[in-house]
């Protein structure tokens, strides 16, 4: 899926949003990863090569950090000038006990109440979390703000949120679209585990490592139904164009550029020399089974 994110960077973030076991001990687990376009960011410089939004938000979900007093000053001011400057729109947060006076619950969901933007404050982890919070169909536009460690998806600083605010009324900013990985997890014997509409959105990468075996780790590969090959390795890194400048990137793989539909398939300390990262386009699904010899359980790293 794509994203639409209001920004100008290609760099991911290297933190893991969730940990659990692929397999259970002595058993063989499936995963099937395949793209969707459901992610965009927003960008206020003109001449970017990308969509225009012409829509002017009447609703706002504001996704932030822990609230130290900086992040509290930010918001009470963010508020306070939406409130005398777009009195119409309507202002959510994430059900916290830290909700931000004036602001009102938001929860996801099917039926979670419309967001037309979304606009975070703190790093890139904080754009990761706003990015699973919508787990189906597309994320709103999402206007970021830099007040957090990693700042490599955050073109605005804080200082300047009211200008980056009226580029987006006024219909001038641009919507950079990126990538977001679907993820479907099977039992041993393929069964799906979960329900319907249950898979994992990912913005940076999936990851199947050995976690604290000392063992390599055997993996059958499928692009598309069809047998790749078999992966002896620490583990895999399947990534977005975004996450490929996080930990694909630390593996050795490859810097792909965000406009770009692909999927990036970087083996992570491969036993054989001979097998390098490889690059697929996005309509591909790509298929990691752990082979049935494998006596423990492997863990995944989604982020």
């Amino acid at each position: 899926m794509f994203s639409s994110i209001l920004s100008n960077s290609s760099r991911g973030c290297r933190r893991a949003l969730f940990r659990a076991p692929i397999s259970s001990s002595n058993r063989r687990g499936t995963v099937h990863i395949n793209s969707h376009q459901t992610f965009s960011t927003t960008n206020a410089r003109k001449n970017s090569p990308s969509s225009s939004s012409n829509h002017a938000p009447n609703t706002i979900l504001i996704v932030n950090k822990l609230r130290t007093p900086p992040v509290i000053l930010a918001i009470n001011a963010f508020l306070e000038h939406v409130q005398a400057t777009y009195p119409w729109v309507r202002v959510f947060h994430e059900n916290r006990i830290d909700i931000p006076h004036g602001a009102e619950v938001w929860t996801p969901g099917l039926n979670a109440e419309k967001i037309d933007l979304v606009v975070t404050l703190g790093g890139d982890g904080t754009i990761l979390h706003a990015s699973s919070l919508f787990s189906a169909g597309a994320v709103p536009p999402v206007l970021s703000f830099s007040m957090g460690t990693l700042g490599f998806l955050l073109p605005f600083h804080i200082d300047d949120f009211a200008k980056a605010l009226e580029s987006v009324f006024l219909g001038k900013a641009t919507i950079l679209n990126r990538m977001r990985l679907a993820c479907t997890f099977y039992n041993k014997d393929l069964e799906k585990k979960g329900n319907d509409g249950d898979d994992w959105q990912v913005m940076n990468e999936i990851a199947l490592h050995r976690g604290s075996s000392p063992h390599l780790n055997t993996i059958d590969i499928f692009v598309d139904g069809q047998h790749l090959t078999e992966a002896v390795s620490d583990g895999l890194i399947v990534s977005t164009p975004t996450g490929s400048t996080a930990y694909s990137l630390s593996a050795g793989g490859p810097i792909v550029h965000p406009s770009l539909s692909a999927l990036v398939l970087t083996p992570i300390c491969p036993r054989s020399l001979s097998f390098r990262p490889l690059v697929f386009p996005s309509s591909s699904v790509i298929t990691l089974r752990v082979c049935e010899h494998i006596q423990r359980a492997l863990t995944d790293f989604i982020d």
